[in-house]
């Protein structure tokens, strides 16, 4: 084995030891109620023993798997837990006071809240709320068809995110390849460091699934596979609607570049995943298929967003400005002045992604073909940044969309580029789970407030110099010249 060979499989070898083992070193869901109890009731000395306990708490977080898995249950007929499955009515009504108070029973332990046993398998979103598109069924059934238990299913289904981002990684790394020479092997070692920085929200939610629709669709564009850009793209959408995002600019590439065959076979490939997926919904759950969407449009500001945070940081010099409430699964704001700031939350990110979509358009004109991809990824990750920062939630796990997306464009960010994205993951990953798990978004604290602000900024910061470092305005001369490959040797 050469020394880079051996370079290149110690480096996998650190990533997988990352996502599939260390992410996953936790105790039961009954160990880290015990010490969620112990805390409670001041039993909790600070020992190294308890210290350890105490992090095993942070690092499971299993109220989203929780979820996952009475979604589950509920569709294949296996009893479930009834907290998480309810008509989308019953969540818009609902507000967990006993949660937000500290005094909730569990949730999840069906020893402490009885499962409830359906007489036939339930019909998602007919018979109960998801508030998630379709898409979401396949990834979350998985690990439920081999388990009905809590601790093994958790571990399945953040095994089965840490693959699918590890294959979204091995996409990267090659399409990386292509672009510059030598940063196969850099977008490798950034993704670990990326992934080290933002922690275990990476595998705990969904968003590996879009992570790996976004690179795939670009692997497509870069490595000219039109059927697997619009087969990425079409199934990314299914699951979360993020991809949409990310779109235009891609099909801005096909129509400026006269790529009109590999065009047509994207939108067919699309189009054939949509149709199949909205003819099954329709059929099973009729116009209960779309109650996901109302369900988004009702959501209030949440306190992980921009909003959000100026308004915890109000509170500074208004104690009474805001209140938090735990409503639609999710701890928001609720103020005299929240739906005035909402409505500017919705219309912000659609002004920002405009604006980026005009300037590419018109970038692409001077860029060649690999150029053009760049400009894609970079403009993409700015359009992300937008929806996320200026929109009215932005929850922690939505950062997993960047690794390893965000990484190609950090290294054709410019200098500074890699501080300020491996700062808003640290950020991200000090908001959740440890500032969160510590109440601090509930009792709307002002350090909750700041890192998140804190955050945002940075990320906003990030995006806007990735996007122009992209531009042919600012690469005038480099534009109209061959990729320099880097000096580093191209192992990746």
């Amino acid at each position: 084995m050469t020394a880079s060979r051996a370079r290149q499989a110690l480096s996998w070898s650190l990533w997988f030891l990352l996502v599939l083992v260390a992410f996953n070193l936790h105790g039961t869901h009954k160990q880290i109620r015990a010490v969620v109890m112990e805390g409670r009731a001041g039993a909790l000395t600070l020992t190294p023993e308890n210290s350890l306990r105490i992090l095993g708490v942070f690092m499971r977080n299993d109220m989203l798997t929780a979820r996952y898995l009475a979604y589950a249950d509920a569709t294949l007929g296996r009893p479930y837990q009834g907290y998480f499955i309810r008509p989308l009515e019953a969540w818009i009504e609902y507000r967990d006071t006993d949660f937000k108070r500290g005094v909730a029973p569990d949730y999840v332990d069906p020893d402490v809240s009885p499962p409830i046993t359906p007489a036939k398998p339930l019909m998602p979103f007919r018979d109960f709320a998801i508030e998630y598109p379709p898409g979401v069924l396949a990834p979350i059934l998985l690990p439920a068809l081999l388990t009905r238990d809590i601790d093994a299913y958790h571990l399945l289904f953040s095994l089965e995110m840490g693959l699918l981002l590890s294959l979204a990684l091995f996409l990267a790394v090659r399409m990386a390849e292509k672009l510059r020479p030598g940063d196969g092997r850099a977008t490798l070692h950034l993704s670990i460091f990326s992934a080290l920085a933002l922690g275990i929200v990476a595998v705990r939610c969904y968003d590996a699934v879009t992570t790996l629709a976004i690179v795939a669709s670009a692997y497509g564009l870069a490595m000219r596979g039109p059927v697997t850009a619009g087969l990425s793209i079409s199934l990314g959408f299914v699951a979360k609607l993020v991809p949409a995002v990310v779109g235009p600019f891609g099909l801005f590439v096909y129509l400026r570049g006269g790529r009109w065959r590999e065009m047509s076979l994207v939108g067919l490939a699309g189009f054939c995943v949509l149709a199949m997926t909205a003819g099954l919904c329709f059929l099973t759950s009729g116009t209960h298929a779309l109650d996901f969407l109302v369900y988004h449009r009702l959501r209030p500001i949440e306190t992980g967003s921009t909003w959000g945070a100026l308004f915890i940081l109000a509170r500074l010099f208004d104690p009474d400005i805001a209140t938090s409430a735990i409503t639609f699964g999710s701890v928001n704001v609720e103020s005299i002045w929240e739906p005035a700031a909402r409505k500017w939350a919705e219309v912000l990110p659609l002004i920002a992604i405009a604006g980026l979509c005009a300037r590419a358009w018109f970038a692409l004109r001077a860029l060649d073909e690999t150029r053009a991809v760049v400009l894609t990824i970079n403009a993409s990750c700015a359009a992300l940044v937008a929806f996320m920062a200026f929109g009215k939630v932005f929850s922690a796990n939505y950062m997993t969309w960047f690794i390893p997306f965000g990484v190609i464009a950090t290294l054709h960010g410019g200098r500074g580029a890699r501080w300020m994205f491996l700062l808003a993951l640290g950020l991200t990953q000090i908001s959740y789970p440890f500032l969160f798990n510590m109440r601090m978004a509930e009792q709307l604290n002002p350090l909750f407030g700041a890192v998140i602000l804190s955050r945002n900024l940075v990320l906003i910061a990030w995006a806007w110099k990735v996007f122009n470092a992209a531009l042919p305005r600012r690469n005038a001369r480099a534009a109209a010249a061959p990729v320099a490959p880097r000096q580093a040797p191209a192992s990746a």
